[in-house]
């Protein structure tokens, strides 16, 4: 999603070489920001068939810069193969668990940084609030954690499906859910088996947007949960998390996970969209005399390359649109696609905002047909 791509028809003769020159040029800039993509499988998943040294190649390929291995109950490092490929230039990695329930079934979970070589979180006839528990006791004890729920909606797999959460009352229907737990960090908002399926996607933005209404500051991630090769590509989609050194080679972890928590995070199929307002930026808050009266300056930006359509794009407060534009072509160059505007909009204490891009073109290059350009923002708080 950062690069122009090349397309040319060759002839292949038999007993003969023919060479192809290409050249795909980095035209998205997302200096201090680094792809991550925080759900992927391989072979010690028992549905995942990808060796692990397909999985390190496939993430290097599609532009990710940070994968977390987050098998089903299992602990998995994909570091010594990173180092056996010698592709620490362009690959980190984080050991994580995909906390798959059995006996009473009640959705899947990922836990992250944990100890390489350590037993999985516990997942046997246990519940939400034991599996957030043990998840911050895991080793390594001096790290924070990122617990993840995984595809809140994927029917018999998802959380939210199963406790049959209602966003439209939240917290009437939370008085009525004992099996609801608060203890988690990120939400799987966009998983990559909706990436050509949009409505599933925006049903759980509402579940989000319901979260973040009741005070809860989950951070909205999208993954891939790629288990092959093809068909579940790696990176589809992304995120971009904000951190210092965005160089695979000097990760932090540490530093990563705490941008991670804290919601400096923006989700990408194709957009690479940005939000400022009241000198805060994604995942911070503003001061509270930035509410006032007169309104406040909402600078939202959009980079694409030329491949990806960027049709619509809305800045939401508190879940509703309250500004929308609609790109035209002196936006966009044969190079690349940029897109930058600023709104002038009223914000209360306890609001939250954020931007979202769409396109109505498909993008060919992905496995899925019909698969449309989207990508959001984590909020801007008010306090």
């Amino acid at each position: 999603f950062e690069y122009t791509t090349s397309e040319q028809t060759i002839a292949i003769d038999e007993g003969r070489t023919t060479v192809l020159d290409a050249t795909l040029e980095r035209v998205v800039d997302t200096r201090g920001w680094i792809s991550a993509d925080l759900h992927v499988h391989a072979v010690p998943s028992p549905d995942a068939p990808t060796l692990l040294e397909d999985r390190v190649r496939s993430l290097v390929a599609s532009g990710i810069e940070v994968a977390a291995a987050t098998d089903h109950n299992a602990i998995t490092d994909y570091g010594p193969t990173i180092r056996a490929l010698g592709v620490q230039r362009w690959l980190a990695s984080i050991v994580g668990d995909e906390v798959t329930t059995r006996g009473v079934e009640l959705g899947h979970f990922n836990v992250l940084p944990l100890a390489a070589g350590g037993v999985p979180i516990p997942y046997e006839r246990t519940t939400p609030r034991d599996i957030f528990a043990a998840a911050r006791a895991a080793a390594p004890l001096d790290r924070d954690k990122i617990v993840q729920v995984n595809h809140p909606r994927m029917g018999a797999i998802g959380y939210f499906e199963l406790i049959h959460l209602d966003p439209s009352d939240f917290d009437g229907w939370r008085r009525r859910a004992p099996l609801f737990d608060a203890g988690f960090d990120a939400l799987e908002v966009f998983n990559g088996d909706d990436y050509a399926t949009l409505e599933r996607v925006e049903a759980c933005l509402r579940d989000w947007y319901a979260l973040l209404d009741a005070g809860l500051r989950v951070t909205a991630t999208g993954n891939s949960d790629s288990h092959k090769l093809t068909y579940h590509e790696a990176g589809v989609p992304r995120n971009f998390v904000r951190v210092g050194n965005d160089a695979p080679e000097a990760f932090d972890e540490r530093a990563f996970v705490d941008a991670v928590r804290h919601g400096r995070v923006v989700v990408s199929s194709g957009p690479f969209v940005r939000i400022t307002a009241g000198g805060a930026e994604v995942g911070q808050e503003m001061a509270g005399s930035a509410g006032t009266a007169a309104g406040v300056d909402v600078r939202v930006q959009v980079d694409a390359p030329p491949w990806v359509d960027v049709s619509t794009v809305e800045l939401v407060r508190r879940g509703d649109v309250v500004t929308t534009w609609h790109p035209d072509a002196r936006q966009a160059t044969p190079e690349a696609v940029h897109f930058d505007a600023t709104a002038r909009i009223a914000l209360r204490s306890g609001d939250w905002i954020i931007a979202v891009a769409r396109g109505t073109k498909p993008m060919p290059f992905l496995h899925r047909p019909g698969a449309l350009p989207f990508g959001f923002t984590n909020p801007i708080y008010v306090r």
